[in-house]
């Protein structure tokens, strides 16, 4: 027989500051103790923290019945671009502190109300009881942070009444830090599980019910409802905000059925498809502002494209530069909105699809006689998208067929500019050529008149010397020595003059 003791160690490697665990196995046996130390892991530094997420954001397990309210805030707020408004553009700048720096400090700042250990920092998920007034979650995302506050309904008045202002559990917070809380609000929201549904079935009409939700939701228009979790809830809401700012949803559970955990999966699910499909009608206002200017941007850029084609042969080269300036300035127009409203566009589309996995995983059924939440959500975020969907897709499509427009439209200036360029070589060519004949012409005439006037000169030396004798000897009168000299004295100009220019023209 044996017996197997293990002690687990764990440090950090020297070179990379990775986890090792290490253990010890003693074994016990007929021939004695043996002792073996074995390096079992060297985890990689990203070990831990991919192995936290799969227990991050674990549903809440909540006691039945019980009301939460549940809080969305961000810090993108809404900025101008040139009369279009991007509904989420920018951080608050009167905020000192980053996005998340902001939500830590507010998170933090309850938790120390309550005397509550506060979640560590960088962290993005908290879960934790304040001090017994009610239960808190914090979830931090990419563009907001939700808070989600649970209480147990305690009292006949509240089982009632959850909604009522001294029954959620939002109005056992602090007031002044819930004014304060960092960004806007882009969705609060009120969750009530009440008492157990006396339907026949999950998906059967219950008159008696169906009237009492109505009550609680203060008949407040158009009521919707579903069986969820696989029928072990009945939730019905009317997506409205009340006068207290704040939408209502009620569940009732169907006995024997509903538990704790489903509970708190069911409220967490809801809460996402509220928040996630605000998130996702955010961008339906920006593409309705962009829909018209993409029209207003087309009509021009057609209007553009028929004077090109029609004056394109009488077009000069001024009209033409006034067109592409023209071109130009519609395509940095179109890039800038499309640079302003690509990420929300994507980002909506993102959120829808968050909406449809969450209904998915809610198992939404219809109630016989009651419209269905699925039907109704989806009836307005799927056309919203597909509107997001077809503006970008516009806005691109016009990008391109300016930018294209632009390049065909300098293409043709470029090749007009290239032919009168070439013309004008011509010209200079032929001009220069002329020129130079020009320019022969003279030196030949230049070198006539240094010749005639240098043989003027050597006449008078001849016939001066002939006067003293000094050609007597030679028995030559000086007017044949002067025709004699005429060639070589011509030749000397000429040479001389050719050997100047050659200087003064010749590389340097």
């Amino acid at each position: 027989m044996f017996v197997s003791n293990l002690r687990h160690l764990s440090g950090l490697s020297a070179n990379a500051g990775r986890l090792i665990t290490s253990c010890s196995i003693i074994t016990r046996g007929r021939h004695g103790v043996t002792q073996r130390h074995i390096t079992t892991l060297t985890s990689h530094e990203m070990r831990g923290k991919v192995s936290r997420l799969y227990h991050e954001r674990m549903f809440e397990k909540i006691t039945l019945p019980t009301v939460a309210t549940t809080i969305t805030t961000t810090q993108k707020l809404p900025v101008d671009s040139n009369g279009i408004l991007c509904p989420m553009g920018s951080v608050d700048q009167n905020n000192t502190h980053s996005h998340y720096e902001a939500d830590y400090a507010h998170v933090r700042k309850i938790c120390d109300f309550f005397h509550v250990h506060p979640p560590a920092h960088g962290m993005r998920f908290h879960s934790v009881d304040l001090g017994g007034v009610c239960h808190m979650r914090w979830e931090r995302h990419t563009e907001m942070q939700t808070y989600t506050f649970f209480k147990p309904v305690d009292s006949a008045e509240t089982f009632s009444s959850p909604f009522a202002p001294q029954n959620v559990p939002v109005n056992s917070l602090p007031s002044d830090w819930l004014a304060t809380l960092p960004g806007a609000v882009i969705t609060a929201l009120h969750i009530a599980v009440v008492g157990d549904s006396k339907a026949e079935s999950a998906t059967a009409l219950c008159p008696d019910e169906f009237r009492e939700a109505k009550r609680l939701l203060n008949h407040n228009g158009h009521v919707v409802g579903a069986a969820v979790h696989r029928g072990t809830f009945r939730a019905y809401t009317d997506f409205k905000e009340h006068g207290d700012s704040y939408g209502r949803i009620v569940l009732y559970p169907m006995p024997n059925l509903a538990h704790r955990m489903a509970g708190g999966k069911v409220i967490q699910r809801l809460i996402e498809v509220d928040k996630y499909r605000k998130m996702a009608l955010v961008a339906l206002p920006l593409a309705q502002q962009l829909a018209p200017e993409v029209e207003r941007l087309n009509g021009e850029l057609q209007s553009v494209m028929t004077a090109v084609q029609t004056l394109d042969a009488d077009m000069d080269n001024d009209e033409r530069r006034d067109n592409l300036h023209r071109l130009c300035r519609l395509s940095g127009l179109s890039l800038k909105h499309q640079t302003m409203s690509e990420y929300r566009f994507s980002a909506s589309t993102s959120y829808s699809e968050l909406v449809d996995d969450r209904l998915d995983d809610l198992n939404v059924e219809k109630i016989e006689g009651i419209p269905n939440i699925r039907t109704f959500v989806q009836s307005t975020t799927h056309p919203a998208i597909r509107t997001c969907k077809s503006v970008a897709a516009r806005l691109k499509s016009f990008s391109q067929s300016s930018q294209l427009t632009a390049e065909l439209m300098q293409t043709s200036l470029t090749v007009r500019q290239q032919a009168h360029s070439a013309e004008q070589l011509v010209e200079i060519k032929s001009n220069a050529k002329t020129q130079l004949l020009l320019q022969e012409s003279v030196e030949g005439l230049s070198v006539v008149a240094i010749t005639y006037y240098s043989c003027g000169v050597l006449g008078y030396v001849l016939k001066s010397a002939a006067a003293i004798g000094a050609l007597a000897p030679l028995g030559v009168a000086p007017e044949v020595l002067l025709g004699g000299a005429v060639p070589v004295v011509g030749f000397a100009v000429w040479r001389g003059l050719h050997d100047m220019k050659t200087k003064v023209l010749g590389p340097k």
